[in-house]
């Protein structure tokens, strides 16, 4: 059976008309294109932050302001006016007071600490040089953290936000994670290599 037929008066173009699953996976296709374009638009108005002494780099969006800083030099909060959504960022060194301490040591802290509290963990992912959990907090917020290793340095960030609020700021969280660099190049940063001994201070930064 020959397939119907639209015309359009102005051109005088004759085009097959569509079906209601075409039409469908067409729209589709354009809000997933219109999201994108909205995404992209939205982090070229965002800020960046870079850690001058450790070397890595936060995007966030412009509704968060700069909060405490570590005296140190490890890291900032950023927070919404109202105080309901952080991202924190830290980083420092391993190996100070343990030699054998390693990224798989922290993971396993990680995961007993968060038990310890009964906090539900909702995603775990591990992998050669990061790991990263996010779940929910007795107190009634969410958080999604992630921490990077490279030699004798971590850098890591965390959010949090309430958890009645997830629709409101979900849509941040992939960005942030997109947008941290927790290495940049350079040799101006402070990271020692570690050959048996550290030259660190005597103190860990960051939080853990």
């Amino acid at each position: 059976m020959a397939a119907s037929r639209l015309t359009s008066k102005n051109s005088g173009l004759v085009l097959p008309s569509m079906n209601k699953n075409y039409s469908s996976r067409l729209a589709l296709i354009w809000l997933l294109l219109l999201s994108t374009f909205n995404t992209s638009a939205a982090e070229r108005t965002w800020a960046t932050y870079v850690n001058e002494r450790f070397g890595y780099s936060l995007s966030y969006p412009p509704a968060l302001k700069a909060g405490r800083q570590a005296t140190d030099g490890a890291g900032i909060e950023f927070l919404t006016a109202d105080q309901k959504f952080t991202v924190t960022t830290g980083a420092g060194f391993l190996r100070i007071a343990d030699p054998t301490e390693n990224e798989d040591q922290w993971w396993q802290d990680e995961l007993v600490s968060y038990n310890s509290t009964r906090t539900e963990i909702t995603h775990r992912e591990k992998r050669h040089s990061w790991y990263a959990i996010g779940g929910n907090l007795t107190n009634g917020y969410a958080f999604y953290k992630k921490a990077f290793f490279q030699g004798n340095n971590f850098a890591m960030f965390e959010i949090t936000y309430p958890m009645a609020e997830t629709l409101k700021y979900k849509a941040w969280v992939p960005l942030i994670e997109k947008g941290f660099r927790p290495f940049l190049p350079g040799k101006q940063y402070d990271r020692p290599t570690w050959k048996g001994a550290s030259t660190a201070p005597a103190t860990n930064s960051g939080t853990r």
